[in-house]
């Protein structure tokens, strides 16, 4: 079972990166989502150079001059972006700036590439940005440029912060090899008016979660205007996006995350699917929530608070799942009280509590409680007809007059044994209670699993029917929205 610690805390998963190296490493080719095109000038450029590596059948150096945080590096890993017919991907290059460690690590870099490959390669020269090369470097690359191996033509991309140091090496260069196409690219960036949906669409992509600029730090509140380039911007929200998590962290004695469980007929997520994030299974989503019951009044309410939404989902790693009616009847008839006579006449089998850890274990609520990795449902249990006609019986007899109440009780027992069960050598020790105050705050949750250093809240609807149906998606929306209201307010964060 992974340690609640490691599992637990969202929040400090959450990033937004202000370069473009963590930026590429976190999301990968989905980077091109929120890439903002360069100017045309820039891209006239580009076509230049290849227009002129085509026809001489040598590579170019192309010096790049821009701020800090321009957007130099982006644009030369980015050159198959924009001329994806012209341009191979761009290969990173940290090596010594020689002939043979030049053409050494080309040569490996081509063997992804088919026989017939005829783009040029661009090769980033990032990590010697304020060091200019010195004149044997400079040799070194013209006798590289002339004679790559393999016959494919090259682009060096040179990033310098200094515009002069950027025109000398361009005017250096064309002094021992004539002249280039581009002697020097100036990158200025995308536009101002861009660079707030620019960090909106990196938190987004960066964390799979919507909507989180309004947790405290909204891109859209900062004036572009007072910063000298895109990355000094985003190096700014960052700062204050951390700052921020960091005090929403130490806002709760204990993290506290939340779970909110769907009890009926149902076999399937159904309506969830809209009311969850489409990326990161189970976790609820602040636009899925308000698009469905836009007007009710816990809707209304929402709907002037959406930032006060995310951060509640966020900081509680608000998660609303289901439990089939295979592996509720399994935990209530193995982990309820015996003799019961209604329990006894449901006609389910007691098997033991062995079976339900087994039925539990094979749920989303089960391996979100065990810490693995939510994906699909999987229902197995007790068979699907008998499990339905018991809980039917179940639900007749209504769940009202404190029957949820024990019904809360048997789940707590379930879930005990299946932790404890799950539990591997070196798993932290836990308390599982049943609709009791917390000791840190005034939350009641229908069952708790608290660990030394964090808590699980467990809230259960039982429900007859088939709760998830496409008919009831505005109530489960609003079941949730209320739950969330009372944690809110419970916690703090709201007023009445």
């Amino acid at each position: 079972m992974t340690s609640n610690k490691e599992r637990i805390d969202l929040l400090s998963s959450l990033k937004l990166p202000d370069r473009y190296e963590p930026l590429h490493s976190l999301v990968g080719d989905q980077l091109a989502n929120i890439l903002v095109e360069p100017t045309e000038g820039s891209l006239d450029h580009l076509a230049s150079v290849v227009d002129s590596v085509r026809s001489g059948g040598q590579g170019t150096l192309v010096p790049l001059a821009g701020e800090s945080g321009a957007g130099k590096t982006t644009f030369a890993a980015s050159a198959n972006q924009w001329r994806a017919k012209d341009f191979t991907p761009t290969l990173q290059y940290n090596g010594a700036i020689t002939f043979d460690a030049l053409a050494g690590e080309v040569e490996r870099f081509c063997k992804a590439f088919p026989a017939n490959e005829k783009r040029v390669i661009p090769i980033n020269v990032d990590h010697r940005e304020s060091s200019p090369p010195s004149a044997e470097e400079l040799s070194a690359i013209k006798r590289f440029l002339r004679a790559p191996p393999g016959g494919l033509a090259a682009v060096i991309f040179w990033p310098e912060t200094d515009n002069e140091a950027a025109t000398q090496i361009g005017s250096r260069y064309e002094a021992i090899a004539g002249r280039q196409p581009v002697k020097v690219l100036e990158i200025n960036g995308p536009p101002r008016d861009t660079w707030a949906d620019v960090a909106i669409n990196t938190l987004r992509l960066t964390n799979s979660v919507d909507s989180l600029e309004g947790i405290g730090v909204d891109p859209r509140n900062y004036r572009p205007d007072e910063y000298p380039s895109l990355g000094e911007f985003l190096r700014q929200i960052k700062n204050d996006f951390n700052k921020n998590l960091f005090s929403l962290r130490k806002s709760l004695q204990k993290p506290v995350e939340v779970v909110i469980v769907i009890v009926s007929e149902s076999d399937d997520p159904g309506v969830l699917s809209s009311l969850t994030n489409s990326s990161r299974y189970g976790l609820l989503d602040t636009s899925g929530l308000l698009a469905a019951t836009p007007d009710s009044v816990i809707g209304k309410w929402w709907a002037t608070r959406p930032g006060l939404l995310t951060r509640a989902i966020v900081q509680l790693n608000a998660h609303v799942l289901f439990l089939s009616p295979a592996a509720t009847m399994s935990a209530i008839r193995n982990c309820g009280p015996t003799p019961d006579e209604f329990l006894d006449s449901l006609g389910v089998p007691r098997v033991g509590a062995s079976r339900a850890v087994r039925d539990l274990g094979r749920t989303d609520v089960g391996k979100l409680l065990r810490g693995e990795t939510l994906s699909r449902f999987e229902g197995r249990g007790t068979p699907a007809k008998d499990a339905a006609a018991a809980f039917q019986l179940l639900a007749e007899r209504g769940f009202n007059l404190g029957k949820d109440k024990k019904l809360n009780s048997i789940m707590a027992d379930a879930w005990r044994a299946f932790l404890a069960a799950s539990a591997k050598e070196g798993s932290p020790e836990f308390i599982v209670s049943c609709e009791k105050i917390l000791d840190f705050c005034q939350l009641i949750p229908d069952n708790a699993i608290i660990y030394n250093d964090s808590v699980i809240a467990i809230e259960y609807t039982w429900r007859k029917g088939e709760f998830l149906a496409p008919k009831y998606r505005s109530t489960v929306a609003q079941y949730i929205l209320t739950k969330l209201q009372n944690y809110t307010r419970e916690l703090g964060w709201a007023a009445e």
